[in-house]
């Protein structure tokens, strides 16, 4: 049974001359080189592509900054005002607070509370009149004295 094999074996194969097999190896790297013929056109789009990806993660890096900013700023805008409110603020102040932080705001908005703080004067106690006149001074006399 093995000269059987042998024999198929050597019935298959060929030889071949060198420019035949010169012929069959330039035939299969010209297939190759049409696979990949379009390799730097390829290579071109992913770079353009990549150039492209760069440019908006950057934009929207940008934006994402800008609206953190904008969220930041309604949020110390927010803490002042409800700060003013608590301190009895009124609200033209409460742009007028300054800080970074919630404490930092509260702690502006009892300064400034301090300083703004309505102060009651003395009740006002009127001075007795001196009348010139002795018949306005005696009816004023009387009605001190009707009010006792």
């Amino acid at each position: 049974m093995a000269d059987d094999t042998e024999k198929d074996v050597e019935k298959t194969e060929e030889t071949f001359t060198q420019a035949q097999v010169n012929n069959i190896v330039s035939e299969r790297l010209k297939k190759e080189r049409e696979k990949y013929a379009d390799y730097d056109d390829l290579k071109k789009q992913v770079g353009d592509y990549e150039t492209k990806v760069n440019s908006l993660t950057a934009d929207l890096e940008k934006q994402k900054s800008d609206y953190d900013a904008k969220i930041q700023s309604y949020e110390i805008n927010s803490v002042k005002m409800k700060t003013a409110l608590e301190k009895g603020l009124p609200m033209d102040l409460a742009e007028r607070l300054q800080g970074n932080t919630e404490d930092e705001i509260r702690a502006d908005a009892e300064k400034l509370a301090n300083y703004a703080k309505p102060t009651t004067p003395p009740p006002f106690e009127a001075e007795p009149a001196t009348e010139t006149d002795p018949k306005r001074a005696s009816l004023a006399k009387m009605l001190d004295s009707m009010k006792k």
